[in-house]
């Protein structure tokens, strides 16, 4: 949305519609159906207004977790939340280092920790209006909480003051 100068109004009808959409899709069609077909909402893919297309798809995560998790291990997959990475990054590193069996890098760390994060920064209460917020928590809720339990993780229910 700040790419494309968009204001709070227009992603809020980015997001009507794409919730919309993939509620359409769900009347007819399984979840793991909806989100892997792009053939289903092909509106997705037209701009309804400067701002583009909302992929609501794309952040229903606990689909394709649930599928990788079904052909490869638990124990081989360290899933990291980006926030965590934005706030944390040595910690988390330090995380992927000793999940990969790496040993600690030293001062490679220390040029990685004073790169700029891109979306760090970003208020989302200013790109975002508060009844957006309400709408986009309340779609992904369900998810979330099969996210949580899948990862048996709690920080994955994404619970954030609205």
């Amino acid at each position: 949305m700040k790419r494309n100068n968009g204001t709070p109004n227009e992603f809020h009808q980015s997001v009507v519609i794409a919730i919309q959409q993939m509620r359409r899709c769900l009347l007819n069609r399984t979840l793991r159906s909806c989100v892997y077909d792009s053939e289903v909402n092909p509106e997705e893919y037209q701009p309804v207004n400067r701002i583009g297309s909302v992929f609501l798809r794309a952040s229903i995560y606990y689909v394709y977790i649930a599928d990788w998790l079904e052909v490869f291990p638990r124990d081989q997959f360290l899933v990291i939340r980006a926030e965590d990475y934005y706030n944390n990054r040595s910690g988390v590193l330090a995380d992927v280092y000793q999940f990969l069996g790496l040993r600690h890098v030293g001062p490679k760390l220390f040029r990685i920790n004073n790169k700029s994060v891109v979306n760090r920064g970003m208020q989302h209460n200013k790109v975002m209006s508060r009844e957006t917020r309400i709408m986009l928590t309340d779609f992904f809720k369900p998810y979330n909480i099969k996210l949580a339990e899948l990862l048996r993780d709690k920080r994955f229910l994404w619970n954030t003051r609205v």
